[in-house]
């Protein structure tokens, strides 16, 4: 079974609808009234909603690393830096992600993007 995803506020629309077209269960921020939340807000948004979170945002890794220490579950954070990635690769690899991996694979983790890379980038 395919993961879905929850796109941060300012995730470009060109990411959501590529990954939507791939077949993948994609909500972002904004359709589920989340505009507004604060970023703890919006992965325990993801949470109740069995949700992938994507990011380029680097606060969500400060709360992403406090959540894991108080072993407080979520679903996963998916995060790439701005500009790291061709919105063409992001969506590839968003879709390999949803696809191949097992949602507990990814759950409490933070998943960098392009893979492969270090994450100091």
């Amino acid at each position: 079974m395919a993961c879905s995803l929850l796109m941060d506020v300012h995730v470009p629309k060109a990411i959501t609808d590529g990954v939507k077209r791939c077949g993948i269960d994609v909500a972002t921020a904004q359709q589920m009234d989340a505009g507004m939340k604060n970023d703890d807000e919006l992965l325990a948004l993801s949470v109740t909603q069995g949700r992938l979170l994507f990011t380029q945002d680097a606060d969500f890794l400060e709360i992403a690393y406090r959540w894991q220490n108080q072993d407080f579950l979520f679903p996963g954070i998916i995060f790439c830096r701005q500009l790291n990635c061709s919105i063409g690769r992001t969506v590839e690899e968003l879709e390999l992600l949803c696809k191949c991996a097992a949602p507990l694979e990814l759950e409490s983790r933070i998943t960098f993007l392009p893979l492969g890379t270090a994450t100091s980038q």
